[in-house]
């Protein structure tokens, strides 16, 4: 079991966390995508948005740190016309 303070993990189970935040919003993204629904999509498109700020907040290597950044750029623009 992991402890909720992150200072405690080591710099590996810090990074598995952040793939693991990436990898679900990643998947909400999808969902959002997939989705017929407005008000789906948009609840998929906000939680993928606060999963992929999580990742970023983690990655520890500048190159990972980039591509979650990159993703988040892209699910915003995708995710933008439901959350205005």
């Amino acid at each position: 079991s992991y402890s909720s303070d992150i200072n405690a993990l080591s710099t590996k189970d810090i990074e598995i966390l952040a793939q693991a935040y990436y990898k679900l919003a990643l998947t909400q993204s999808k969902l959002a995508h997939d989705s017929n629904d407005f008000n789906d999509k948009k609840m998929y498109y906000t939680n993928s948005l606060i999963n992929i700020a999580e990742s970023e907040k983690l990655a520890i290597r500048p190159s990972v740190l980039k591509e979650y950044s990159n993703t988040r750029l892209l699910i915003t623009k995708k995710a933008q016309p439901f959350l205005d």
